[in-house]
């Protein structure tokens, strides 16, 4: 109970038919209910969680009561507060064994994820407006991972080459440059890669009807937020 009370998660017990003996501080503040309001109530009563569309869905407790191991919601998921406030949460829940085996009862663990469901849908919100910009821009556009293998072209480039998303992944990209020019695109890559430096090149790219252009390269490296060669 000591332990139960004092981590940051919140925290529900429950007896082997469902009904709560126990809330920590943290659950209170997530649920609205307090220990004394909820011990002996239903886990659904306290615990009412719901999809993202709104469809109920079924406790962790009362899967773990179930198959007797530990369980938790595979999809996002909703805590409705007792004020009717909905909360994104994460749970898992685990059967309370006795020495012998013997299930008394299930914790459920639970936490508020609201700011790291936020930071997703704005990463998505970042992603869809650089698949816009990229797609629509009128020069072609590539980007790599860290090791320099392909992982993004855009739709201009897909045209001009007439090769799918797929080919050009990994190290595809380099399959429409010219056999006499490859050597050089590739070593002037891979030492900038390296060093991490934006260089220029120009080189002659395969178009879609077999012909030979020449195209020039103005590449730049791409850190993380926080520093990191990406």
């Amino acid at each position: 109970r000591v332990t139960l009370s004092s981590i940051g998660d919140a925290v529900i017990a429950t007896d082997t038919n469902g009904r709560i003996t126990f809330l920590n501080a943290v659950a209170e503040q997530l649920t609205g209910w307090t220990q004394a309001e909820a011990v002996d109530r239903a886990i659904d009563q306290v615990f009412h969680i719901v999809d993202e569309q709104n469809r109920p869905l079924e406790s962790p407790v009362a899967r773990v009561l179930r198959e007797e191991a530990i369980t938790g919601l595979a999809i996002p998921s909703l805590l409705i507060t007792r004020a009717g406030r909905a909360v994104p949460i994460d749970d898992s829940g685990a059967p309370i064994r006795d020495d012998a085996g013997r299930m008394l009862g299930v914790v459920l663990v639970f936490r508020d994820v609201t700011e790291r469901r936020q930071a997703e849908l704005a990463r998505h919100e970042a992603e869809a407006r650089f698949q816009i910009m990229a797609n629509t821009a009128p020069v072609m556009i590539w980007m790599t991972d860290a090791a320099g293998n392909c992982e993004f072209v855009n739709k201009a480039w897909l045209t001009f080459t007439g090769r799918t998303l797929e080919q050009e992944l990994g190290q595809g990209r380099a399959e429409g440059v010219h056999p006499d020019d490859l050597s050089r695109v590739v070593e002037t890559f891979q030492a900038n890669l390296i060093a991490r430096l934006p260089f220029e090149i120009e080189y002659r790219l395969r178009r879609a009807d077999g012909t030979y252009r020449w195209v020039v390269d103005f590449t730049v490296p791409r850190f993380t937020a926080d520093g990191a060669f990406a």
